[in-house]
């Protein structure tokens, strides 16, 4: 049976960074619409199943009152965090063709801690995003529907992503897929990082000049492509080279860089702080370290499975996927 997942995250591009930055608050109601379009563009395509994260907001259960397809949303637990897009990915790998989430960088990671065997098509609503891709929602169902009905292959239209493995005192912990940093902040608070100053050691698995967040940072110095076999490993303090950085919306800082360097997948740096401290990754802080605890970072190769949708679309017209004679199940 063909089918797809949907993980829409209702906190998505709502952090405390809106207070201060200048970013664009995406509402519940826009992610409702977004769900409606992909639910319209795979129930055209004749897509039989779609399972969606259920949520405290309830976007499946608002998106499916006017969809001409219906949705199963998943058994599970809501706890209003990141935990429940770990989860509804975990639960759906086993049952779909393509997951398409619906946040910024932080949901992206989160459904890869999730899964990283299924092809993921990341759609943009958060506040940072240098992962997910700006795609409408009605282009973003056309190429799922695509994967799940077997007109394109994941060999076709992916690329395996890569990812900044986390450990901490030795025990595999998370994964970040654009930035992992060590900051002094000894708490993780409100989660999201925005005061640049905090920062003691980054590494990027992009670094991107017209991106905001920590990924700006490395971009301004040596910018690194999502598909280059490479990264960056920066150190802050004094003395330093002076880097702008666009950390979020309208919020601009001038850091010390003290060190620098491109780093080969694979890479790893272990670092034992004497001061109590958080490990940020993509761009929010997550986990809560005391002094003399060893934590490790590795670039790896082995994120997940990302649709190049501009690809999947060029594919599916050259098959005639999109030709008016092409069966499609929902079409007037």
């Amino acid at each position: 049976m063909a089918s797809v997942g949907i993980i829409a995250n209702p906190q998505a591009g709502k952090d405390a960074r809106r207070i201060a930055a200048d970013a664009t608050t995406i509402n519940n109601h826009d992610k409702v619409g977004i769900v409606r379009r992909i639910l319209r563009a795979l129930a055209f395509f004749g897509v039989e199943r779609v399972l969606m994260m259920p949520d405290e907001f309830g976007i499946g259960l608002r998106a499916q009152d006017r969809a001409p397809i219906a949705l199963e949303l998943l058994v599970m637990p809501v706890s209003g965090s990141a935990d429940d897009s770990v989860l509804a990915a975990r639960l759906m790998a086993p049952e779909v063709s393509c997951l398409i989430s619906i946040g910024g960088d932080g949901t992206s990671r989160a459904v890869a801690l999730g899964s990283r065997a299924v092809p993921l098509i990341p759609i943009s609503t958060g506040t940072n995003n240098v992962f997910p891709a700006h795609v409408d929602g009605t282009i973003a169902g056309i190429a799922a529907a695509g994967l799940a009905l077997g007109a394109v292959t994941p060999a076709d239209v992916c690329r395996r992503a890569k990812a900044i493995l986390v450990t901490l005192d030795g025990h595999t912990e998370d994964l970040a897929l654009v930035d992992a940093a060590i900051t002094t902040e000894p708490f993780v608070g409100a989660h999201a990082l925005w005061d640049g100053r905090s920062l003691k050691f980054l590494l990027l698995s992009q670094a991107q000049p017209f991106a905001l967040g920590l990924s700006s940072i490395g971009g301004a110095l040596h910018p690194v492509t999502e598909t280059e076999p490479a990264g960056l490993a920066l150190t802050f303090g004094e003395p330093g080279q002076r880097v702008v950085a666009s950390l979020a919306p309208g919020l601009l800082h001038a850091l010390s860089v003290a060190h620098w360097e491109r780093v080969p997948i694979g890479f790893r740096h272990t670092e034992t702080p004497a001061f109590p401290g958080t490990v940020a990754l993509d761009g929010e802080r997550t986990r809560e370290f005391l002094p003399g605890q060893e934590i490790t970072f590795m670039l790896s190769d082995e994120g997940p499975l990302v649709v190049s949708v501009p690809t999947a679309l060029t594919l599916l017209a050259a098959r005639g996927f999109l030709t008016a004679d092409a069966r499609h199940p929902s079409s007037p």
